[in-house]
């Protein structure tokens, strides 16, 4: 946490309107208006004002606008109701509306008070006049948003006769403020160094509409317009991360806010909050099929669930080719639908004492799409595997993604899917336990999907049966691990201690796979490089396994005696080998000793389903004790807490209040019991996957090994081949040329002498030529030298055979140097 003087000091003097200075912050706006008009530096006027707006909001969040007290009394009294006692409505105002507006009067003169020129400041920069929208900076913007940010606030924790003034003097001017906030937005949008402004802004709205609350409802244009600009941020493809930037949350938090104003109809805020998660609901799961069809034919009754976007379908198949933009629109779509039914669940801002009049939450399509979410990364793995390389960049049937990218993308949307999960945790109640074996088998099927190959091949070996399981890849992630057990760990405290949870065979698996994870980390090798490779850093490992502790520790707070014998017995055998096993993994990490306490005290303090005390209090104190000198303060205070609780546990006790005694076992239950694990059966059965799996990497690698050399013994073959055809080849071609070669002899002898002296003159040339040539250097290669011998051979037994005819010609010679040489 960054903390600056003034957070640490706090408002410095002890009169409010001294701090206030509401027309000095006046006079500097003007002339850093004159500035940008003469196209000066600003920048020391710039740094004032943002100093002087800091200055305000430390204030109003303390106090609120009206300070100090002795003048909030006076305000107060003057615009104070004639008559009626009317207790005041949140949002709703005093019915001051008519007296408010003589404070907001702002004539210049010595009657303006402070207050009044701090909230026309503040609309002077929020609500812009000019065509362009933007006359600020971004810095000043965001400074004044977080001072008018900060009155909201106050005025919605504070619901003393104190804090009317500010709502009735926020409520008169709600709908002029978001009007400009939306334009002033909008002018920001395409700016990326404006991240810290627009995020401002749209907290701004959304608290002013909390505030407003009902007074809007009939400006239906005005909150279409705040609307509009918050889905333009919230949808924006441009960005890739996943979970989204600031500004985005606060776009999809402020749309989440919008069904509190009502609307012209009269319907209440709890109904359109119903109605708009049933809505965001089913766009979600028609985005899912229409860009990738998670089944290719709809079961009878379930395609009335899903609404396909047509338009949307139509617009990106005739305007959107590439596969790239596709997967960036596919993301943008599925991260704004799920924040915003995040913001929905977690209803910030609307009344909670009146939500069970009319407010009915859509669990069962909230489940669907849930499904569909979690399930994309292995129905998109599994289709990417079984379709032909060459068609893997193809959009598939009935979709807009092909399957190279949706397997780009599948891991990320099975993460948006747990953060919907862990935002529908938070509504369900006492009458969501009929959708509990249905969460806990959507829980299972995420612990199994995202655990290793060994651990699923010993828990369920049914799962490893499945094609093509050895060549997955996305299970390896150690985020979507912990994901995995977070939510769980989840759904154990919101089902609550359950005879009918703990006792099931769901929750012994998923148990079984969260004590897996453990065993799996604390004896990993990396010295072994065919151990099947996992996605995540090392930091990230220690997270696991502090979460797979704290999952344990939980299981055995929640359930308690519900557990049965052989799942307490698997928890306890965990506990036992990390208090004993020194030299295990991340053992010095601060926040596994944490975790290892959290988890022995939970052992200590929870009995046995027969009764029986824990017997792991000698090891947890040997443990401990030392630790409670540790250097991190917080393993010293666990450490001491665990050691009491050893104490506590070793002095003589009362008698229970409630003694759980075992059931007579049945055959029903012994066929049950079967099911369950031992430390010492998963650690053997573990290592013998580990080997299994080991061998049949290598026997793999060998296979392909062969096969590599056979293509090359294949390769050389063709290649030998080729060249003795060629070889045959020149060798017949030369014999053909040699066998052409007599019919020219016989011409030579049949020529005429002329001819015959013609031809041995232009031999003659020839053979000086090529002398020469081969004197500078050997320029021509040996192929050019085979050709012109071969084109030589004919003319020197044309010489040879003109021998005996020319004995008659006179020789030439050199009789000494011509006059050239002796110049």
């Amino acid at each position: 946490m960054k903390l600056s003087f003034d957070d640490l000091n706090g408002p410095s003097g002890n009169d409010g309107l001294k701090e206030l200075n509401g027309k000095k912050l006046l006079n500097l706006l003007k002339s850093l208006e004159k500035c940008y008009q003469n196209e000066t530096d600003a920048c020391e006027i710039e740094s004032e004002i943002v100093d002087e707006l800091k200055q305000m909001s430390a204030l109003f969040e303390q106090y609120g606008l009206f300070s100090p007290a002795d003048r909030k009394e006076k305000l107060s009294s003057v615009s104070a109701p004639s008559a009626g006692t009317k207790k005041r409505k949140r949002g709703g105002g005093s019915g001051n509306s008519g007296k408010i507006s003589s404070i907001l009067n702002v004539d210049g003169g010595g009657n303006t008070s402070e207050e009044a020129y701090v909230i026309s400041n503040l609309c002077r920069v929020l609500i812009p006049t000019g065509s362009k929208g933007q006359i600020y900076s971004a810095a000043i913007i965001a400074a004044c948003a977080a001072v008018l940010d900060c009155i909201c606030q106050y005025c919605i924790h504070n619901f003393a006769q104190a804090a009317n003034l500010e709502t009735d003097m926020i409520v008169s001017i709600a709908s002029n403020l978001i009007s400009g906030l939306a334009k002033t937005i909008k002018a920001m949008m395409n700016e990326s160094q404006h991240e810290l402004a627009i995020t401002a802004c749209l907290n701004c709205a959304k608290r002013v509409m909390i505030v407003s609350n009902l007074k809007l409802s009939r400006n239906a244009t005005v909150i279409a317009s705040i609307k509009a600009v918050a889905e333009d941020i919230l949808f924006d493809n441009r960005n890739d991360a996943v979970d989204g930037t600031e500004s985005m949350e606060a776009a999809a938090s402020l749309i989440a806010t919008i069904p509190i104003v009502g609307n012209a109809n009269g319907v209440t805020s709890i109904q359109l909050w119903s109605e708009t998660v049933k809505e965001k609901t089913k766009e979600l799961s028609g985005i899912l099929c229409s860009f990738f069809p998670l089944v290719k034919k709809f079961r009878k009754g379930k395609q009335a669930s899903v609404q396909l976007d047509s338009e949307l379908i139509k617009t990106i198949q005739s305007s959107v080719i590439s596969q790239a933009d596709r997967v960036m629109i596919f993301m943008s779509k599925i991260r704004g639908i799920v924040s915003i039914l995040s913001h929905l669940l977690e209803m910030d801002g609307y009344d909670l004492s009146n939500v069970d009049s009319g407010a009915s939450l859509p669990l069962a399509l909230l489940l669907d799409a849930l499904e569909q979410l979690l399930h994309f990364s292995n129905i998109a793995e599994t289709r990417y595997l079984a379709t032909k390389s060459k068609l893997r960049d193809v959009s598939v049937e009935g979709g807009l993604l092909s399957a190279s990218s949706a397997v780009l993308v599948a891991n990320s949307v099975k993460y948006l899917g747990f953060a919907l999960l862990e935002a529908i945790c938070s509504m369900l109640t006492t009458s969501s336990l009929q959708y509990g074996k249905r969460l806990l088998e959507l829980s299972l099927l995420n612990l199994q999907q995202s655990s290793s190959l060994a651990l699923k091949r010993v828990i369920d070996p049914s799962s490893f049966t499945e094609r093509n399981s050895d060549k997955k890849w996305c299970h390896r992630s150690i985020i979507l691990r912990m994901k995995s057990v977070e939510t769980f760990t989840l759904l154990l405290q919101r089902l609550g201690p359950n005879a009918s949870v703990a006792q099931n065979d769901i929750f012994t698996k998923s148990l079984a796979f969260v004590a897996g994870n453990i065993l799996e980390q604390i004896n990993i090798d990396e010295d072994i490089a065919e151990r099947e490779a996992v996605t995540g850093t090392q930091k990230q490992r220690i997270e696991l396994l502090s979460k797979c502790f704290d999952c344990l520790s939980t299981t055995l707070s929640v359930c308690g005696g519900f557990l049965s014998i052989e799942n307490r017995e698997l928890i306890e055998s965990i506990c036992s080998r990390s208090l004993t096993d020194f030299d295990m993994n991340f053992n010095e990490c601060a926040l596994i000793k944490i975790s290892i306490l959290k988890l022995g005290a939970s052992c200590m303090s929870t009995p046995w389903p027969d009764g029986a005390a824990s017997g792991l209090t000698q090891s947890l104190l040997q443990y401990a004790m030392p630790m409670r000198c540790d250097r991190d303060t917080a393993v010293s205070s666990m450490a001491f807490t665990t050691v009491g609780v050893c104490n506590l546990s070793l002095s003589p006790r009362a008698p229970p209040l409630i003694i759980v005694s075992r059931t007579k076992e049945s055959d029903d239950s012994m066929t049950r019991h079967k099911k369950f694990f031992s430390m010492s059966s998963m650690d053997e059965g573990m290592q013998s996957a580990q080997e299994d799996i080991l061998r049949s990497k290598i026997a793999s690698k060998e296979k392909k090994e062969l096969k590599r050399k056979q293509k090359q013994e294949a390769d050389e073959r063709k290649k030998i081949e080729k060249e003795e055809r060629m070889k045959t080849k020149e060798e017949a071609k030369s014999s053909l040329s040699h066998f052409e070669e007599k019919p020219t002899k016989v011409e030579s002898d049949d020529a005429s002498p002329d001819k015959v002296e013609k031809e041995i003159h232009s031999a003659e040339v020839e053979k000086v030529i090529h002398e020469s040539d081969h004197d500078m250097g050997e320029a021509s290669s040996g192929s050019d030298d085979n050709d012109d011998k071969e084109e030589a051979a004919p003319e020197k037994m044309a010489d040879d055979e003109s021998e005996d005819d020319d004995d008659d010609f006179p020789p030439i010679i050199d009789c000494g140097p011509d006059e050239d040489d002796d110049l």
